[in-house]
C-alpha cells in the first residue's frame, strides 16, 4: 500500500500497527520502533515533516539504545531521519547522518552492497544540494561504476545513477556529456520499462529540461509534450507527476514567449494541486510561485504580489522561515516590490534572505555570493543604507 502511493491509508494502518505494539510490547521493543520509523517515513513522504522528525528521531535514539550505533537498523534509521532533514533544508545535519550511514554500511556491507551504493547516492545528492559539486561528482561516478559492475548497464538502480550525475553535470555546464548520459537513461528506460512507462517518461522530462537549457526549444518542447501525453494516458490527468509535466511544460512555453499556453498550463496545475495535496502543501506553493512568475512577466504585478506572498506565508508555515525554498520565495517577492517601488520592503526582504542564506550554507557558498551582490546592486541603484 505504501509503495502503491495510498500515502493516508498507509498512514492510518501505520499509526495502528505503532499504537498496538506500544501496547503489547512496549515502546522500546524492536518491533515498535519498527513501527515508529515507517510511520516517519509515511508521514515524510506526505511532507508532514515536523511530526515525522520527531519520530524518526524516536526510531533512531530507541535502536541505538536497543540495537548498538552500527546495527543494520540503526543506519536505516540513521538515513531516513536524514531524509527528513535535508527535505526541512537542515542540510548540515542530514550531511552528518548521511556520512554515519555511509561509513556504517561500509563497513558492515562493504562498499559494493546495494544498500553502501543507495547510500552513497544519497550523499552525494545532499552535497550536490550544498554546492559541493566535486566530491558529489566523485560518489555519483563511484555509484555508477560500482552499480554497471554489480547490476549492469541498464538495471534501474544503474539507470538512476546514470540520471544523477547527468543532472550533477548539467549543472557544472558540462553540457555534452549530461545529454549523452540522459540519452542514455532514456534509451535504458525504453528498453527496459517501455515507452510509455512513468520511469521512462519521467527521464524524458529530465531530457528535456536539459535540452531546454541548452536552447534547443523545440527538441525540448517536443519531448516536454510527449512526457504531459504519457502521464495523462498512465496516471490520469491530476496525478501529481501530470500536474508536474503540465507545469514543466509551461515554463519552456513561457520562455519561448507562449504566455497564454503557459498561464493555462500553470492554472491547471495550480488547481490540479490544490485539489490533489491541498492548498498549502509545498508543491502545490511550488505552482503558485510559478503562476507569479509569469503573472510577473506579463506585467500583471498585483496580481503576482498576492500570489507571492501566499506562497510565501505558506513556505514558512509548512517548511519555515530558513528552508531554501521559503528563502526562494522572498527574493521573488522583493523583486516584485523592488520593480513596483516599494523598496523599503524590498530591501528588507533581500537581507532576510541574504541572512538567511549564510546560516544555511555559509559566507563562501555560490548561493550566498550572489545574494549578496543583488543586494549590493539594488543598494546602489536605489541609494539606500
Amino acid at each position: 500500500m505504501y509503495c502503491a502511493g495510498n500515502l493516508a491509508e498507509a498512514e492510518t494502518l501505520c499509526r495502528r500497527a505503532m499504537t498496538e505494539r506500544e501496547r503489547v510490547l512496549g515502546e522500546k521493543h524492536a518491533e515498535t520502533l519498527e513501527s515508529v520509523n515507517m510511520l516517519g517515513i509515511v508521514l515524510w513522504r506526505q511532507q508532514k515533516l515536523e511530526e515525522a522528525e520527531v519520530l524518526c528521531r524516536k526510531a533512531l535514539e530507541g535502536r541505538e539504545r536497543l540495537l548498538g550505533t552500527n546495527h543494520l537498523d540503526t543506519l536505516e534509521s540513521a538515513n531516513d531521519l536524514a531524509l527528513v532533514l535535508k527535505k526541512q533544508g537542515k542540510l548540515k545535519d542530514a550531511e552528518v547522518l548521511y556520512r554515519r550511514a555511509l561509513a556504517g554500511w561500509e563497513a558492515q556491507l562493504g562498499t559494493m552492497h546495494p544498500e553502501t551504493l543507495k547510500s552513497v547516492n544519497n550523499l552525494a545528492v545532499l552535497l550536490e544540494k550544498q554546492g559541493k559539486l566535486e566530491e558529489a561528482e566523485g560518489l555519483h561516478r563511484r555509484a555508477l561504476a560500482a552499480r554497471e559492475a554489480q547490476l549492469g548497464p541498464n538495471h534501474p538502480d544503474t539507470l538512476q545513477s546514470v540520471n544523477n550525475l547527468a543532472l550533477l553535470l548539467g549543472e557544472q555546464d558540462k553540457l555534452e556529456e549530461a545529454e549523452g548520459l540522459k540519452r542514455r537513461a532514456l534509451a535504458g528506460c525504453e528498453a527496459q520499462l517501455g515507452a510509455n512507462h512513468p520511469d521512462t517518461l519521467t527521464a524524458v522530462n529530465n531530457l528535456a529540461l536539459l535540452l531546454g537549457e541548452q536552447d534547443k526549444l523545440q527538441d525540448a518542447e517536443g519531448l516536454y509534450r510527449r512526457a504531459l501525453a504519457g502521464f495523462e494516458a498512465q496516471l490520469g490527468p491530476n496525478h501529481p507527476s501530470t500536474l508536474g509535466s503540465a507545469s514543466n511544460l509551461a515554463g519552456l512555453l513561457q520562455t519561448q514567449g507562449k504566455l497564454d499556453e503557459a498561464e493555462g498550463l500553470y492554472r491547471r496545475a495550480l488547481e490540479g494541486f490544490e485539489a490533489q495535496l491541498g492548498e498549502n502543501n509545498p508543491d502545490t506553493l511550488s505552482s503558485v510561485n510559478n503562476l507569479a512568475f509569469l503573472l510577473e512577466k506579463q506585467d500583471k504585478l498585483q496580481d503576482a504580489e498576492g500570489l507571492y506572498r501566499r506562497a510565501l506565508a505558506g513556505f514558512e508555515a509548512q517548511l519555515g522561515a530558513g528552508h531554501p525554498d521559503t528563502l526562494d520565495s522572498v527574493r521573488n517577492l522583493a523583486g516584485l516590490l523592488e520593480a513596483k517601488g516599494g523598496h523599503a520592503e524590498a530591501e528588507e526582504l533581500y537581507l532576510r534572505e541574504l541572512k538567511g542564506l549564510e546560516e544555511l550554507h555559509g559566507p563562501d557558498h555560490q548561493e550566498t555570493q550572489s545574494s549578496w551582490r543583488n543586494l549590493e546592486r539594488f543598494r546602489r541603484k536605489h541609494a539606500t543604507g
